[in-house]
């Protein structure tokens, strides 16, 4: 395989680029930046990389047809990863060095990603791409380290990817590494600073436990009112009734408010 230009680390600081929005505020023209880009994200029109990185296995991806952009997750094979149609074709035209699982004579500038030498040096939990990658860039010695568009705060593999990252983080500035995450992105944000912020969450749960009690209520008075129904009295207890009628509307009501908060934290959350 070619040798590729090397990767230095000195005077450099190393941009991780995930697929997330706040790609776009990677520092484009700093030409003291190494851009390290993953998996297919060169379909987003990345101004620039130095660097890819896929290391997952060749024989484990599903290519979806050219101008497929949305695939339906029960169209895909269980235990692969979706790429484009010309993926591989795509890794194999880059000049740049491109580190992979195993090296690949389809990729000329293939690299082999050193995955044991980075498990010495961290430990071997690594649950993502970025994990990887966060870790190689503090093996090779970068004292600065930028990473944009990761954000790993919506979908459930994601959300078990985040602690692994943050985890990382903190290994990073422990060991002296200047670590920028932007503001906009959420993978070093929390809802709130536990005990000296009220949780967003409080104002939705405290209109479920209310709407429980109400449930509870309703089951009790239904109960009550239907045993009061009698040949004589077919409409039951009057009182029960009206209560009952009460705790209908009120059950919507509370469900109406449960939407509402729910609606609210989200909002902040983005905020």
């Amino acid at each position: 395989m070619d040798d590729p230009t090397p990767i230095t680390n000195e005077g450099k600081k190393f941009v991780i680029l995930g697929t997330a929005p706040t790609w776009r505020l990677a520092p484009w023209n700093d030409p003291t930046a190494v851009f390290a880009g993953l998996n297919d994200a060169y379909l987003l029109g990345l101004p620039r990389f130095d660097v890819w990185y896929d290391l997952h296995p060749f024989d484990k991806f599903a290519f979806t047809p050219p101008g497929k952009k949305k695939v339906l997750g029960h169209t895909i094979p269980a235990g692969t990863f979706v790429r484009p149609m010309g993926h591989l074709d795509w890794l194999a035209k880059q000049t740049c060095p491109v580190f992979l699982q195993r090296p690949d004579p389809r990729v000329p500038h293939g690299q082999l990603f050193p995955r044991e030498a980075i498990e010495a040096a961290f430990g071997a939990w690594f649950d993502s791409s970025p994990a990887w990658m966060l870790g190689h860039a503090i093996l090779m010695g970068f004292k600065e380290i930028h990473i944009y568009g990761i954000h790993l705060a919506t979908e459930a593999e994601y959300v078990k990817q985040k602690p692994n990252m943050c985890y990382l983080i903190g290994l990073a500035v422990g060991a002296g590494v200047k670590l920028v995450v932007p503001k906009e992105s959420p993978l070093l944000q929390s809802s709130h600073k536990y005990a000296f912020e009220m949780d967003p969450a409080v104002p939705v749960v405290a209109a479920q436990r209310r709407g429980e009690a109400v449930q509870q209520e309703r089951q009790a008075v239904e109960q009550a009112w239907k045993a009061s129904c009698t040949w004589y009295r077919p409409q039951g207890d009057p009182i029960l009734r009206g209560r009952r009628t009460w705790l209908e509307a009120k059950a919507q009501d509370l469900q109406q408010a449960v939407q509402w908060e729910t609606l609210k934290k989200r909002a902040l959350a983005g905020a």
